[in-house]
C-alpha cells in the first residue's frame, strides 16, 4: 500500500475545508507496553526491531499479520501500528449540554452522587 504521509493542515483539522477525497487520517500507536508481555526480535521490511526495555503487547504472529495487511509503520528505532480514524465507528455529539456543569464544585450538594439542579 502506498501511503502519502503528511500532517493535516490547520484548515483540515478544524474542518474549515474538507479532506481531499481518498485521504485517510491516521495516528501511529505504540506496539509495546511497560510489561509484562513478550520479548522477541521482530523482523519487518529488512530491519530487526526489539521492544527494548519494554515488552511487545502483541504476539509475534499477530505483528506479522498486521505487517502483511500494511498496517505497520517503520521508524528508525521502532515500528508502530497505523490506526486509521475510519477504524472506529464514531459520530459527532448532537445532544451536548454545554450549559450544565458536571463537576462536584459547580453547586452545593446534599449527596455525593447528585444530578445538577439545572438538569432537573
Amino acid at each position: 500500500m502506498d501511503l502519502e504521509i503528511r500532517t493535516l493542515t490547520t484548515e483540515e483539522k478544524t474542518s474549515v475545508i474538507p479532506l481531499t477525497a481518498g485521504l485517510q487520517p491516521f495516528s501511529l500507536s505504540d506496539l509495546t507496553k511497560p510489561g509484562p508481555g513478550r520479548k522477541f526480535d521482530f523482523d519487518f521490511n529488512g530491519t530487526t526491531y526489539s521492544p527494548g526495555a519494554r515488552w511487545w503487547g502483541t504476539p509475534e504472529d499477530s505483528l506479522r499479520r498486521v505487517g502483511r495487511a500494511n498496517r505497520l509503520f517503520a521508524r528508525s528505532k521502532d515500528v508502530r501500528f497505523i490506526r486509521f480514524l475510519a477504524d472506529f465507528s464514531v459520530r459527532p455529539l448532537n445532544n451536548y449540554w454545554r450549559d450544565v456543569a458536571f463537576t462536584s464544585r459547580s453547586e452545593d450538594k446534599t449527596y455525593i452522587v447528585q444530578t445538577a439542579g439545572r438538569v432537573i
